[in-house]
Order: structure tokens, then sequence, then C-alpha cells
């Protein structure tokens, strides 16, 4: 069975985790795929991701009736100015990092 997720409404309107509400069950795959280069001391020096996610969000709590689907597509590298250190390269990022696309009902 696909996680489930577990929102609770309070008063000001703004979800939070806790005791039922509604439940959101989410199916989506996180295909992710990387390249690394390494300097000669071998430490990480660059690297490129592509990531491609493909699912569904629904209401029910046993993950049927109505959904709506998720997808992104996009990628990002990192150039590290002092190689292993993850803090010293900025990520520059391409694409469509988040999709949700409702039913269409006629």
């Amino acid at each position: 069975m696909a996680p489930v997720l577990r929102l609770r409404a309070p008063a000001h309107g703004r979800l939070s985790r806790g005791s039922p509400v509604a439940f959101v069950a989410r199916r989506s795959p996180d295909d992710r795929r990387g390249i690394r280069w390494y300097n000669e001391s071998g430490k990480l020096a660059r690297r490129f991701v592509t990531q491609d996610v493909a699912g569904a969000w629904t209401l029910s709590a046993t993950a049927v009736g109505p959904t709506v689907s998720r997808c992104a597509h996009a990628n990002w590298r990192n150039v590290y100015a002092v190689p292993g250190e993850d803090s010293t390269g900025p990520m520059v990022t391409h694409g469509d990092f988040f999709t949700v696309q409702a039913p269409v009902t006629e």
C-alpha cells in the first residue's frame, strides 16, 4: 500500500501533521539519475542530476476514488568552489519541479 500522509485542518485553515481529518495517499515514483565528477584527490568537484516523477494523489484512505496527477521533470547541477564541500557549490536548476493536474470533467 502507498504511504499515506495524514493531515489535520485546525481553525486557522492551515493543514498540519496530526490526527487525520483528510487522507492524502500518494503514489509517485521519484527517479533521479546523476553524474558526478571528482578531482584528482577523490573529492566531489561537480555533479549533474535529472529527476522524473509521475504519480497521483487521492483523498481516499484506500487510494481509490478521485485523483489528481502529479509530475516533475527537472535537472540541476552543482560546481563546487571547494571540492568535497557541499556548501560551496551553488545549485543551478532547470525544469518543472512540481505540477499537479486535476482530472478533466465534462
